[in-house]
């Protein structure tokens, strides 16, 4: 259809060529003829010993004619070139939209297409790799899950650490001491795109359990993202907090560009057992963790458990007790994590089974 279609377009425009030509021919046949028709209209009149003659007359009829003719030709030729070439325009125009349309469609499905090649040969090459490599058949399950959550993971934190500092909480009625204790929480990291594209990522995002006598007393006090600061009142109001089942979640989330680094700071405050554990995980990569616990007061005792393959390293010393800090010097992956204990100085406290 293609080749018909440029060979009529071919024919149109040599016949247009011609035309065009003959067209010049016309208008010089007519130049000329004028031309001698007025010369002998003049040759007459000036050599003629008969005055003025009917030939005399007839020539400069024919020489004005010739050129009313030959003005008359030029003008339309000249009107008829201006709408053939803006019928062209026009045409040229409308196909190369209909060929920019076209090349971006096949382009768009090229690069889908690319892209689907591109995962499955990936996927699959993986699979090989850990064959291979490792001489491992996993499980196409947690292949899944390894490909969703560690691969294919788009965002990852860094420099992460948490800051916790305990106090006892008095009874706001009686002032009196409870069997609850307040946990002061600030996390700080930085959240960066791992892709070479921009990115929509939580950037902020946060679970808390809530103690249910006690909801008014476990809030976000404050998120500060790259210098910009949400309060209480605005993460509320804007709808980045919500609450369900007792349970307080935060989740702001912002554009990343390629390449870019967003600083992270969350502070919260929440309530739980005066002998109690609070465990601090993670939905996405993170290249490390520490944990920095303040007891001013001196009432707990305070200890760590690493929920991961590499055991935690305490940095403060062991019998010291109103700041203790430990760290995992390795990659997180989701799921992992650290867990905090803490008892009153002379309870006894039990660890958690160790899970396997």
């Amino acid at each position: 259809m293609s080749i018909n279609t440029h060979q009529k377009d071919s024919m149109a425009s040599t016949s247009q060529l011609k035309w065009y030509e003959n067209f010049k021919h016309v208008s010089w046949v007519l130049l000329v003829s004028s031309l001698i028709f007025l010369s002998l209209h003049w040759f007459i009149e000036e050599h003629s010993t008969y005055g003025k003659s009917l030939a005399s007359y007839l020539f400069k009829d024919a020489g004005i004619a010739g050129l009313i003719a030959l003005i008359l030709n030029l003008s339309i030729e000249w009107i008829n070139r201006k709408r053939h070439q803006s019928h062209q325009d026009t045409l040229i125009n409308e196909l190369q939209q209909k060929y920019q349309s076209i090349t971006d469609k096949l382009l768009s499905d090229l690069e889908q297409k690319h892209q689907s090649t591109s995962a499955e040969l990936l996927s699959g090459v993986t699979k090989k790799l850990f064959q291979t490599v490792y001489e491992r058949n996993v499980d196409p399950e947690v292949f899944r899950q390894v490909d969703m959550h560690l691969l294919k993971a788009e965002s990852m934190r860094r420099a992460f650490h948490a800051d916790f500092k305990l106090r006892r909480f008095l009874d706001p009625a009686t002032n009196q001491a409870t069997n609850f204790v307040v946990l002061d929480f600030c996390n700080d990291f930085k959240v960066v795109n791992l892709t070479s594209r921009v990115i929509e990522a939580d950037v902020a995002k946060a679970l808390v359990d809530v103690t249910p006598q006690y909801k008014d007393h476990c809030y976000f006090k404050r998120v500060t993202i790259d210098g910009q600061e949400f309060s209480r009142q605005s993460l509320a109001t804007l709808g980045h907090t919500t609450t369900d089942n007792n349970y307080l979640t935060l989740s702001i989330k912002q554009n990343i560009q390629p390449g870019d680094i967003k600083t992270v700071r969350i502070e919260y405050t929440k309530l739980a057992p005066l002998d109690y554990n609070e465990i601090v995980v993670t939905t996405i990569p993170m290249d490390g963790i520490s944990l920095t616990v303040s007891d001013p007061e001196e009432f707990f005792t305070v200890s760590a458990v690493s929920l991961h393959p590499a055991n935690e390293k305490q940095i403060t010393p062991k019998d010291q007790r109103h700041l203790c800090r430990w760290e995992i010097e390795s990659a997180i992956l989701p799921g992992q994590g650290i867990l905090m204990l803490w008892h009153p100085i002379g309870a006894v406290a039990a660890l958690p089974p160790t899970s396997t």
